[in-house]
């Protein structure tokens, strides 16, 4: 588990927030907690850890966006919206709890749809930490705080292959400004029980950072102190070495909890040291207080269950409620329970809206796809061979055309855009339907089409030649994302986009194995080299990706 505070800086959904006085600027959290891993050991604590913690931070006053069993287009999605939110003066958390690995000095935070075949994959389809705390630097918030959950043991260890270290995370380096805490050191474990015995549903990090965070008034030094202090202790008791890792390059205070609690700022002796009945009354005055303050909330939650507008405005109406009723009334518990009810209709509600939209959405996927007459893609004929391959990468729009959906992540980016987030199983189906429709015999080219078409006649180091910048997008001039087709040169066969943009699938098996196929040309997220001509990758049939699309080719008769 990493902790970071900076002052340079699937899906269970929801948004926590609770105002809190005395905070300068947002609190803004985002929480990430992951269970259900598809091709690596599933884990029991992850999701647990994630919720307890939006719930610890929504009561802290946090904006608190939750999301659990991510995969990496959710998270990717996430982490950018979160940063995108961040302004100077603001305090931020980012928490995330799942596996994590160690590759080579890096460590990276693994999606619930993570494969493994090969470091270099590992890497291009997991989080970077360090990319991760670059960019929240680079924010300049008056407070940041991340929260990773990784030290484990390795999910690729025992499967033929070396892929990343026996357990555990890399130790890192603090930027000016951050602290960094690893809820175990170098090749420790991080402990999600102490024993059979233990019915608690936290990992032993999280229950003791969750119990020293809300004590109030508590700098955050002085918290993760007494953590590190606990875990140690706690793990030593059933013969375990759990340390955890501090990097520490902060200066200046922040606590989750400012100032004192009520009940102990009105508790306070007489001045003479004699009898006085001061602080009973003033006891007897707080007292009223929250009492009437109670039951202003008790009118809140009628009047917001009793609002019969659409589901986004009940929505809003429970936000609205959660935000002005958040504070804490040490004098009874039936805040609590209001605000556990408001949560769980402000779930149903979102749930509706969700559905809502997405009704709306398809229908009118639905009607633009019936207005639209499907096009022929346009062909180009490879030289001295007899099939033919699509100018550019399959688009938006035809899908759409075909298929009525829109999968795509990055839709803004307009109807000439590669599709992409479309597994090889997926392009099956696209393909019976624009055979059909269309009367023709489209199909996915093989590998030795594909790479016979990218060279466009001559060698060169990427399809279409030496210059990268001048024929493909990745990560050193995309700015993050996918980009309309034909803005960069063409080979020599007119074929444009064959290196970058998005990865291409094709029609080979992965060596024999045809639960897996190979792709080809690299993408907009990849390095330069994963763009040449001669590189190529392997996916699992059903993976989708925001980075992985297809080009359409047809035998010629």
């Amino acid at each position: 588990m990493v902790f970071v505070v900076s002052g340079a800086w699937a899906d269970d959904t929801r948004n926590l927030s609770v105002a809190t006085a005395g905070s300068a600027g947002k609190r803004i959290a985002l929480v990430i907690g992951n269970d259900q891993y598809s091709s690596v050991t599933p884990l029991k604590n992850a999701v647990a850890d994630a919720r307890a913690m939006a719930a610890a931070l929504g009561k802290a006053g946090f904006d608190v966006t939750l999301r659990t069993d991510a995969n990496l287009g959710a998270m990717k999605l996430a982490v950018r919206q979160f940063k995108a939110r961040l302004s100077g003066g603001d305090e931020a958390v980012f928490f995330y709890s799942g596996h994590g690995v160690q590759l080579g000095a890096a460590n990276y935070l693994l999606p619930v749809d993570i494969t493994s075949d090969s470091e270099e994959q590992v890497k291009d389809d997991a989080i970077p930490l360090q990319r991760l705390l670059d960019d929240l630097q680079d924010k300049q918030v008056k407070f940041a705080l991340a929260i990773v959950d990784a030290c484990r043991d390795n999910p690729f260890k025992g499967r033929g292959r070396s892929i990343g270290g026996t357990r555990g995370l890399a130790p890192t380096s603090a930027a000016n400004g951050q602290m960094v805490i690893f809820s175990a050191g170098s090749g420790q474990q991080a402990l999600d029980k102490l024993g059979d015995a233990d019915m608690d549903g936290n990992g032993v990090f999280t229950r003791v950072f969750l119990q020293e965070m809300v004590k109030p008034g508590i700098e955050v030094h002085q918290v993760l102190r007494n953590v590190r202090s606990r875990v140690v202790q706690m793990a030593r008791s059933v013969d375990h070495d759990q340390m955890p890792a501090l990097y520490d390059q902060v200066e200046g205070d922040f606590s989750f909890y400012p100032g004192a609690a009520l009940p102990s700022a009105s508790l306070l002796p007489g001045s003479d040291g004699g009898f006085s009945l001061e602080d009973i009354k003033k006891q007897q005055a707080a007292r009223v207080q929250w009492a009437a303050w109670q039951a202003k909330m008790r009118a809140a939650f009628d009047q917001a269950a009793k609002f019969g507008g659409s589901s986004d405005l009940q929505l809003a109406a429970w936000d609205r409620f959660l935000s002005a009723y958040g504070q804490d009334n040490p004098f009874s518990t039936d805040d609590e329970k209001f605000r556990a009810q408001a949560l769980g209709l402000r779930a149903q509600s979102a749930s509706t809206a969700e559905q809502r939209q997405s009704d709306e959405e398809r229908q009118r996927l639905q009607a633009e796809a019936a207005a639209i007459e499907v096009s022929v893609p346009v062909m180009i004929h490879i030289p001295g061979r007899n099939y033919e391959l699509a100018q550019f990468e399959e688009s938006q729009a035809e899908w759409r055309a075909v298929m009525g959906n829109s999968p795509s992540q990055f839709k803004s980016c307009g109807a000439s855009c590669p599709v992409e987030q479309v597994s090889w199983d997926d392009i099956q189906v696209f393909l019976q339907k624009i055979n059909a429709m269309t009367g023709r015999h489209y199909r996915l080219p093989t590998e030795e089409e594909w790479e016979y078409a990218c060279y466009g006649g001559s060698q060169s180091d990427y399809c279409g030649g030496n210059d990268m910048n001048a024929v493909a997008w990745t990560n050193a001039n995309s700015l993050g994302l996918s980009h309309p087709a034909g803005q960069k040169l063409a080979n020599g066969y007119g074929l444009f986009d064959m290196s970058g943009n998005v990865w291409e699938w094709v029609s080979d098996c992965r060596e024999g194995n045809c639960t897996r196929r190979v792709v080809r040309g690299g993408a907009w997220n990849n390095n330069p080299q994963y763009a040449h001509a001669s590189y190529r990758s392997r996916v699992d049939t059903a993976h989708h990706s925001d980075y992985i699309g297809f080009r359409l080719a047809r035998t010629l008769p």
